[in-house]
């Protein structure tokens, strides 16, 4: 494949790349008063672009990596690795008529500025250096590659379209980051072994390298099997809610510039996984995040390209492509293109307009109850007229059932972005902290039992001495809480980023005008503000054996319960009755619906 074909396809003229062609126009036009125009970089208002000498006199190599840890600096690193993709995507609509800003030459010039100044920072060794800290020496080389990876873009893009010096230029920075990345590779199975491979594989095509496709296919093949594990989307011991999207955004980009198609299968099962591992309204189902939890719609995006390319497999992948962008449009995240110099460009020219649109939601994305196990974690996926997930064990604090949405609202339920989530605490034990057993239960005497065969659908779990009872009807959730008698305090954690702020009623908690709402008995609950921005915690202190919530809507009522464990409730699919039993420490749960 030569890089023209890869990068310089032909687009169809259609409303979806109407639609993306014109947020990338916006997303231009709305950073160019944020550009230094002499230099060409990236400046926000009101910024440094770069530390003053006074700042680095005297920094040696320990204080760079804490300086580049600490809040006060995060300018400086964004700055330096999105200048090239802003840069990038300029140059994209300056050479592609279809753009309202073809043609316009002060894009050119910025793209011109700035392709010198990068220039003027590489080091012999092919390193860019625009601040003291030097990200790829010090983090590892995907830093050196999500810098390189837009200036080829931009290049192959404008192609004569760049006057001859500049194309010189161009040409001898790319040869030598290029050999930089060849002679620094990141096995990481993980984002950043990803985006080596993607990016080394995108220089094999513009420098016509053998050499180094070879290199980006070893590498891809030896880390694969680990990022794509069990249909999901793999970051070190789980999927994670920021670089799960990351990594396979340069999955995709690896694949489309490869034509490695070894791991399609895998692909297109990982894109069935990102169908259900959300809400309907775009929040990722958390509980099981392995590094950092991210709260927004900017991540939808990294699979815009993918959706597209895959869409002639599985109809209903341009449908999610689709329903993405009003996602982000209806969240003001609709202007961010992702990873991959910019998502969009790749959607764009992956769009098939003669692919017809599905006849019906698939099964696989309409309802399910869908267990995922990877060595590094065990959680279910859960869509009936709501959307939600239980973790059961996973590498951080988020055990338990976090994430709870109603039809296509936002969740009302959500942990904060660092310590904030849902939780029982009593006797020294925090449910979101310690994990359930991970044997595979075939018995109601193991510590967790999943049983779907009949409404309700429930899910049994237990954590030292308290047991959580979970019952799924096809719109709502109930849970039972239970175990010692004696003092324990359940919480449930909400967010402003989500839903509006929550308020008391009777037997109910309610959001705004959101239909989603959280029924308890008995004693109103204390309403505290979280420690994260947006949190806001809901605190139950109770001392029965059993206590009982639900997740709904305005359709469900408690009927009875009692202080052995019978429940009796209903919502608009009927009546039910739940039963708990109890032997020592173990307890069972029988469940049935009464009425339809």
């Amino acid at each position: 494949m030569r890089i023209e074909e890869a990068l310089c396809r032909p687009i169809a003229d259609t409303p979806r790349t109407r639609r993306y062609q014109e947020l990338l126009d916006r997303s231009v036009e709305e950073k160019l008063p944020q550009f230094d125009t002499e230099r060409g970089l990236w400046l926000p208002t009101g910024t440094p672009a770069v530390w003053t000498e006074e700042e680095v006199r005297g920094w040696d190599d320990d204080t760079i990596r804490r300086i580049s840890r600490d809040a006060r600096w995060r300018f400086h690193y964004e700055q330096e690795r999105a200048t090239p993709a802003h840069l990038a995507r300029m140059a994209f609509c300056y050479a592609r008529p279809a753009s309202r800003r073809h043609g316009d030459a002060r894009l050119l010039d910025l793209v011109r500025r700035g392709l010198r100044s990068y220039a003027s920072a590489q080091t012999d060794h092919g390193s860019f250096v625009n601040c003291p800290m030097r990200f790829a020496e010090t983090w590892g080389s995907h830093e050196m590659a999500w810098r390189l990876e837009p200036w080829v873009c931009a290049r192959a893009w404008l192609g004569d379209r760049l006057p001859e010096e500049d194309r010189r230029i161009a040409d001898a920075m790319i040869r030598r980051a290029a050999a930089y990345l060849y002679s620094h590779p990141n096995t990481d199975p993980n984002n950043r072994g990803a985006v080596w491979s993607a990016v080394m594989a995108l220089c094999a095509l513009y420098l016509r390298e053998e050499s180094y496709l070879r290199a980006a296919r070893e590498n891809w093949r030896r880390i694969a099997p680990a990022i794509l594990q069990a249909g999901t989307v793999v970051e070190d011991l789980g999927p994670d809610s920021n670089y799960s999207y990351t990594g396979f955004s340069y999955v995709y980009l690896y694949r489309a510039l490869s034509g490695d198609d070894a791991y399609d299968a895998e692909m297109v099962r990982a894109l069935q996984w990102f169908g259900r591992w959300r809400t309907r309204s775009g929040y990722a189902l958390e509980g099981m995040s392995s590094r950092v939890r991210r709260i927004g719609m900017n991540r939808l995006a990294d699979l815009l390209g993918a959706w597209e390319r895959f869409a002639v497999v599985e109809p209903y992948f341009g449908v999610l492509a689709g329903e993405s962008l009003d996602t982000m449009r209806a969240h003001g995240a609709e202007l961010n293109g992702g990873h991959c110099t910019d998502m969009r460009i790749w959607a764009m020219m992956e769009h098939r307009p003669d692919v017809p649109p599905p006849a019906e939601e698939p099964a696989w994305h309409r309802e399910y109850g869908h267990e995922y196990k990877t060595p590094g974690c065990l959680y279910s996926l859960v869509r009936r007229g709501y959307q939600t997930a239980v973790t059961l064990y996973a590498s951080q604090g988020m055990k338990g059932l976090q994430t709870w949405a109603w039809g296509d609202e936002p969740p009302i339920l959500l942990a904060g972005a660092a310590r904030d989530v849902s939780a029982t605490r009593a006797w020294a034990l925090d449910t979101a902290e310690m994990a359930v057993g991970k044997g595979v239960a075939t018995s109601p005497w193991y510590d967790r039992l999943w049983d779907r065969r009949r409404e309700p659908w429930t899910y049994s779990y237990r954590q030292s001495f308290l047991w959580t009872h979970l019952l799924f009807t096809p719109e709502s959730v109930v849970a039972l809480i239970s175990g010692r008698t004696g003092p324990r305090v359940t919480t449930w954690c909400s967010n402003r980023k989500a839903a509006p702020e929550p308020r008391v009623e009777a037997g109910f908690v309610r959001f705004g005008d959101l239909r989603g709402r959280l029924a308890f008995v008995g004693t109103e609950p204390v309403l505290r503000p979280g420690t994260d921005e947006g949190a806001r915690l809901l605190l139950f202190e109770r001392d029965e054996l059993v206590t009982p919530f639900a997740l709904c809507n305005e359709r469900f009522r408690f009927l009875e319960t009692t202080p052995e464990g019978r429940t009796l409730f209903e919502d608009a699919t009927g009546r039910y009755e739940a039963r708990i039993e109890t032997r020592g420490e173990r307890q069972t749960l029988a469940a049935e619906r009464l009425s339809a």
